[in-house]
């Protein structure tokens, strides 16, 4: 799952939007994620949250945070793009 929060500036949660991220298993005792599918639920999550908080939200962002899950390997080659599949640990 991938999830999009947007705070007001005392720190209140005002909208939220998330988009489900599909796991992959090549093999056994593997799992990865496509890049492709990371990025566009993230998009989706972004997207949700923006439409719930209303036309003029995007507009007034101050800030934006990013996190991630704990394990894994999320490989960009020398422009910045995804040298292959993330493995997730």
């Amino acid at each position: 799952m991938t999830k999009a929060v947007l705070f007001d500036a005392t720190g209140r949660p005002v909208a939220r939007g998330s988009g489900t991220l599909p796991l992959n298993t090549p093999h056994p005792h593997r799992v990865e994620r496509d890049m492709g599918d990371v990025s566009r639920t993230a998009h989706q999550a972004i997207a949700a949250c923006l439409a719930e908080a209303g036309p003029d939200a995007g507009g007034s962002v101050a800030a934006v945070g990013l996190t991630g899950h704990g394990d894994g390997l999320y490989a960009l080659d020398d422009r910045g793009l995804p040298a292959r599949a993330a493995i997730v640990a």
